[in-house]
């Protein structure tokens, strides 16, 4: 079982630069992964695992679903996480959920604040008289649109919540 998770370790970290870089995850990653989860309890503990590694499954892809209906999240973010939850079983994949939002929380702290103080005060200022009005509506459309890789958050909480009891 130590394979496997290792393997889910290398996978999830190789996810998290996919959607900071590109802001997507295939479906290569996720779809594999949870497929190997499903295998993963199976063989360690028949019947039982794989029923849990379901459960899991849908508890962590249906929360997300909702969200996605909701245009709150993308669909690689569904797909990755009804695979940690196949992964996790139905048990951990609560405690993952936690730390997944707390995660999220902090990094859309962090994305905002390094929007938000990116350029210095007297950039900021010289920006300003030299900006037109339509430069300024550009920029306030482009402060809507920023968008949070939360595959990334996903990654973070589903390590913990692996580690922390293993």
């Amino acid at each position: 079982m130590y394979f496997f998770y290792a393997l889910f370790t290398i996978v999830l970290f190789t996810v998290a630069y996919f959607d900071i870089r590109w802001r997507r995850i295939p479906n290569y990653f996720s779809l594999p992964l949870l497929l190997l989860g499903l295998l993963a309890h199976t063989l360690s503990a028949g019947g039982i695992g794989a029923s849990k590694s379901l459960l899991g499954m849908m508890v962590g892809g249906g929360l997300f679903a909702t969200l996605y209906f909701l245009k709150m999240m993308g669909a690689g973010d569904v797909k990755l996480m009804a695979a940690v939850g196949a992964w996790l079983g139905s048990q951990r994949i609560i405690y993952a959920l936690f730390y997944i939002i707390v995660a999220g929380g902090l990094l859309a702290i962090g994305q905002l604040l390094h929007y938000r103080f990116r350029v210095t005060g007297e950039q900021k200022i010289q920006q300003e008289e030299t900006m037109t009005e339509e430069n300024r509506h550009d920029r306030r459309k482009e402060s809507l649109q920023m968008t949070l890789p939360y595959g990334v958050a996903i990654v973070i909480g589903t390590l913990i919540a692996l580690y922390r009891f293993f």
